[in-house]
């Protein structure tokens, strides 16, 4: 909320750091002397307590009730308490006495908090809002940010009390990637009163029908039947747009054929929008059909938001299509149009319209942006060279001070040394909201300090106005890296631009899935590679924490795949986080093109995101090392064979 904090401007016109007042108010309670004591100084290297980590993502009651007694009174109580929380079971009645205290005494502590933003959705599912009235205004700004659901039902709850903010709806309406349940109520009346147009909401109906889910388009569906009067060409047409996507989805010709039969009792512009989104969902499958749909009924130029603009995109993107491509761009929603990666495509398109002072002044832009992809290609366009001098920043001593005795750094860094680095990194998160770019440079020294490599990447890299290359692209385990890389036959640049991004050098990581230590690997592909290289010990998870032994099994896995496929790395990046059998075939459906286009075409978002960010890893840790950096350019104008 944002009577939680003290703006950092405000703040220090007072001679003090701009951070949150009530983030130190709960220091006396949760803090235990000798336990934190025994949390605190543990070695950053030092071995995470393997059983909690399991217990806590596996939410094994019996442990964490263990657990949490040992933990009593230490920064990590809360979580534990929290975790053991069925949040159905809760909900029904009236909270039990040890819960409510709990709420109570530690309020404000993220678990907690997302506990009580848990239990008031289960409340508005239920219709009680009586409890969603005792505890909604309690509630941080942060747990609804991107909990659309919890939005929904705040918003709900504050039509309810006749206190809704103005223009409420219409902008949360556009930010909507899904339409739970919840939302149901919060839009009710929206489209009657006109504060969403029909046409708006058909289009939303559609992008929920290609995208995500039938359930949540046909909630949507239903609402804007019932607010539609009978005379809209609208009214009743929405589950045939359903049935005619959700076909699609299963099989582009079939939904093809389907809005064919289904023409006559469709309006034309809902016919024409259709197959946009149909083409869009072919461009995802790599359906080389996918820009003669579009095509077909002059797609490019309608207004068009959400995943389906963005594949309508790279379906001109995939033919080569130019003056689509710039089409395609200018007739997104706008505040999708202006991120980095449509500027950078939309200048490609000027370029090759022969528009060069729109493209280059695009590319100047672009090119200022430090360790972003497009802005390194950006450069690379325009030879710009890519040089970052790191000048000598002063450090704000009196605010790393304070961050000493912080409560929430404490918990961060007590979570960080028990292996829990997610709820670590969460903890700075909502401890920073705010801070200046001093403050986040003054927090990336305390990172450093105490060992959390993971924070300081983070933190320095928010720092806009504090560009420290060092900072951001840690030199960790030099020898190991260069060794391991040396003899996999791979850059030591690209060793490090892994790792960056798979654990921020977090030893100790493991994921949902499994994937253990610094290069986050699975189990089963560290097992073939160990007996590859002779590591001489079973891989088992304790060894693939240990940096030494995971960089040698990371290092070889990367140099198999750098020559499977040719020394291209945009390739084998690719391969690292999805597996060479996805990257095989994608590869075969997308012959020909180029790798700037591959990339684009990658359908997972994560692994798009991800080859991105090691490519341009890889150039920034080539600066820092003072070494000549591989040209991204140059490996993405390699045709894909």
């Amino acid at each position: 909320m944002k009577s939680e904090h003290v703006s950092c401007r405000t703040a220090s016109q007072r001679g003090m750091p701009g951070i949150f007042p009530r983030l130190f108010t709960h220091a006396g309670s949760l803090l235990a002397s000798a336990a934190l004591i025994v949390l605190l100084t543990a070695l950053p290297g030092q071995a995470a307590d393997l059983a909690l980590i399991d217990a806590y993502q596996k939410q094994d009651f019996r442990a964490l009730a263990r657990y949490a007694a040992a933990h009593k009174n230490t920064p990590l109580e809360p979580y534990f308490i929290a975790r053991m929380v069925n949040v159905r079971e809760a909900s029904f009645g009236p909270l039990s006495p040890s819960l409510a205290r709990d709420l109570e005494r530690f309020e404000g502590v993220p678990p907690i908090e997302k506990l009580r933003a848990a239990l008031v959705k289960e409340w508005a599912r239920q219709g009680n809002w009586k409890q969603v009235a005792s505890h909604a205004h309690s509630v941080p700004e942060w747990a609804s940010e991107k909990d659309m659901e919890l939005r929904c039902a705040l918003l709900e709850f504050s039509q309810m009390q006749q206190k809704p903010a103005a223009d409420a709806r219409r902008s949360l309406f556009r930010l909507l990637q899904d339409f739970p349940a919840l939302c149901s109520g919060a839009f009710a009346g929206a489209v009657a009163s006109g504060e969403i147009a029909p046409e708006t909401a058909l289009l939303k109906v559609m992008q929920l029908a290609s995208f995500k889910k039938n359930g949540a388009a046909a909630r949507l569906a239903q609402l804007l039947d019932a607010e539609l009067n009978e005379r809209s060409p609208l009214r009743g047409k929405n589950s045939r747009a359903i049935e005619v996507l959700a076909t699609a989805r299963e099989d582009i010709t079939s939904g093809l054929q389907f809005l064919e039969s289904q023409k006559a009792a469709l309006p034309p512009e809902t016919v024409r929008a259709l197959t946009v989104h149909i083409g869009s969902l072919a461009a995802r499958r790599h359906d080389a059909r996918a820009h003669g749909i579009i095509s077909s009924v002059n797609g490019y130029l309608i207004p068009l938001d959400g995943p389906a603009a963005e594949w309508r995109t790279r379906a001109a993107i995939a033919a080569s299509s130019w003056p689509d491509i710039l089409a395609s761009i200018e007739h997104m929603n706008p505040l999708l149009g202006a991120g980095e990666e449509w500027q950078f495509w939309k200048a490609r398109a000027l370029q090759h319209l022969d528009r060069g002072k729109e493209a280059t002044l695009l590319f100047l832009k672009l090119s200022a942006l430090p360790g972003s992809y497009y802005g390194i290609l950006a450069a690379e366009q325009i030879t710009v060279p890519l040089s970052f001098p790191t000048p000598h920043y002063a450090i704000d001593q009196s605010f790393v001070r304070m961050l000493g005795e912080n409560t929430a750094a404490q918990r961060a860094l007590a979570l960080h040394k028990a292996g829990l680095w997610g709820e670590a990194a969460q903890e700075w998160r909502i401890l920073m909201r705010g801070a200046s770019s001093a403050h986040y440079y003054a927090a990336a020294h305390f990172a450093k300090e105490h060992g959390l490599i993971d924070r300081q990447i983070y933190l320095a890299g928010k720092a806009v106005d504090h560009l420290d290359l060092r900072l951001r692209y840690p030199l960790e385990h030099k020898r190991d890296v260069v060794a391991s890389s040396g003899d996999a036959g791979i850059a030591p640049e690209w060793a490090w631009a892994v790792i960056r991004q798979e654990s921020r050098f977090v030893s100790h990581a493991v994921s949902s899935a499994g994937a253990v230590g610094l290069m986050q690997l699975m189990p089963a592909t560290a097992k073939n590679l160990a007996s590859r290289v002779r590591l001489g010990v079973a891989p088992t998870r304790q060894v693939l924490m240990t940096p030494g032994q995971n960089i040698v099994l990371g290092t070889a896995f990367l140099g198999s795949l750098l020559g499977k496929y040719g020394g291209n790395y945009a390739l084998a990046s690719a391969a690292y986080n999805a597996g060479p059998g996805r990257v095989d075939q994608w590869r075969g459906k997308l012959q020909g093109i180029d790798g700037f286009a591959f990339v684009e075409l990658i359908p997972f978002e994560e692994t798009r995101d991800y080859t991105k960010k090691v490519l341009a890893n890889s150039v920034m840790y080539a600066l820092v090392t003072g070494k000549e950096p591989i040209r991204i350019s140059k490996v993405l104008n390699r045709k894909i064979q």
